[in-house]
């Protein structure tokens, strides 16, 4: 049987430390299940996580209005695109690619995923 990730799985704990996944990752191909995320799933969770970033500086700037702008550090673009990219590698490595697909046609939208 394929289970599928959703984007919203991966956002909701981006980097699958809850007991849940870790308890699901550890042995779902033990209960006999394989683990399907497209990577549609995978480029929206990048994009979620660099704006919840952008957000977070946001909210900084406009909460912390009455400190003086010389105190004031958010943390500049060229990092939060590190940090987006350190965040893609995690996840590359985190899930490893197989070229085996499913046989049903509806779900070769998605890449099998070996973890």
């Amino acid at each position: 049987m394929y289970i599928t990730f959703d984007s919203s799985i991966l956002i909701s704990d981006y980097y699958l430390n809850s007991k849940i996944a870790e308890l699901f990752l550890e042995n779902h191909e033990m209960c006999g299940y394989k683990l399907l995320i497209s990577n549609v799933a995978i480029e929206e969770t990048i994009n979620k996580f660099s704006e919840e970033i952008k957000k977070f500086n946001e909210l900084n700037k406009r909460n912390l209005q009455f400190i003086l702008k010389e105190y004031l550090n958010s943390i500049p673009q060229n990092i939060i695109e590190d940090l987006t990219n350190k965040y893609r590698y995690f996840l590359n490595k985190k899930f490893t690619y197989s070229k085996e697909r499913p046989k049903k046609p509806e779900t070769l939208a998605f890449i099998f995923i070996k973890i």
